[in-house]
């Protein structure tokens, strides 16, 4: 009997906690093939990202927290005030945007570099 314990916690010690960090198991996840080189464009790089990870909530009749984020005019608000980049990148003080997770690594470099670049409607 307790041979079949022992065995028991010595399973459930080396199989019970099984826990990955995206970022330890893939070293620069996101960063490859990742253009930021050129200039980000509104257009091309960030409104699909946005479109991909934040129209769901942040569209339409009742946006989610009254954050519409359709338009340039909207989002250059966020963007100019410190937000888009605090949310997507989950600094703290900033709500985490999206709420499952932050967005890889490459697609916050580009909202970063769009936002430093102040904005432009491009």
């Amino acid at each position: 009997m307790k041979k079949i314990i022992l065995v028991f916690f010595a399973v459930a010690f080396f199989f019970g906690c099984y826990y990955d960090k995206r970022s330890e198991l893939f070293p620069g996840y996101g960063l490859t093939q990742c253009d930021t080189t050129s200039t980000m464009s509104y257009t091309t790089h960030i409104a699909p990202i946005l479109s991909s990870y934040c129209y769901s909530c942040h569209s339409g009749h009742t946006p989610t927290a009254g954050v519409d984020l359709t338009d340039w005019n909207n989002v250059f608000t966020y963007a100019s005030n410190g937000q888009l980049v605090g949310t997507v990148k989950h600094l703290s003080g900033y709500n985490q945007m999206p709420p499952t997770g932050p967005i890889d690594q490459c697609k916050q470099r580009q909202i970063e570099l769009w936002v430093n670049a102040g904005a432009p409607n491009n």
